[in-house]
């Protein structure tokens, strides 16, 4: 199953992760 709220937190994290590490 595939849901689309897990993928926007995920995608949300890792935005976030790859701000601060920049």
């Amino acid at each position: 199953m595939y849901s689309p709220a897990l993928a926007l937190a995920l995608l949300i994290e890792s935005k976030s992760l790859a701000r601060s590490r920049r």
